[in-house]
């Protein structure tokens, strides 16, 4: 199994059920591996993403096309980037408003100037994950 492989569900041994994918009421015949740690699906045309499928429930058919697979690894990458940017997005939150906590209460004052620094910090890497400038 690598990057970029065709994959099908594998039938569950011993009953006629098998793995599906699916999102909704749509239903995907074949998925794109886009990762393998964590293994990652992704379907053919890009509009649909699988976490929780184990790597054992699926079957390689084949390599994609160059295209195919760069659109999944993309669609990957997308995901998992806009996972990231909302856990910092929650962490500039809960900086935020510890600075502010820290601010009402007097005896905070230094501490809660640094806070207010630390989440300038922090919006700044935001806007410029945005802009695609930290993406590693």
């Amino acid at each position: 199994m690598e990057i970029g492989d065709v994959v099908i569900p594998r039938r569950i041994s011993g009953i006629s059920e098998s793995l599906i994918l699916h999102s909704g009421s749509n239903l995907y015949p074949c998925a794109i591996i886009a990762n393998i740690k964590p293994f990652i699906l992704v379907s053919v045309e890009g509009d649909m993403l699988w976490e929780d499928v184990d790597s054992e429930d699926v079957i390689v058919l084949c390599q994609s096309h160059p295209v195919v697979a760069d659109r999944a690894i993309a669609r990957w990458k997308n995901h998992d980037c806009q996972k990231t940017l909302n856990i910092l997005k929650e962490k500039h939150k809960q900086v935020i408003d510890l600075a502010n906590w820290s601010d009402s209460s007097s005896c905070f004052g230094a501490s809660a100037t640094k806070l207010f620094d630390v989440a300038k910090d922090l919006e700044n890497y935001i806007k410029n994950f945005y802009k695609g400038k930290i993406i590693e």
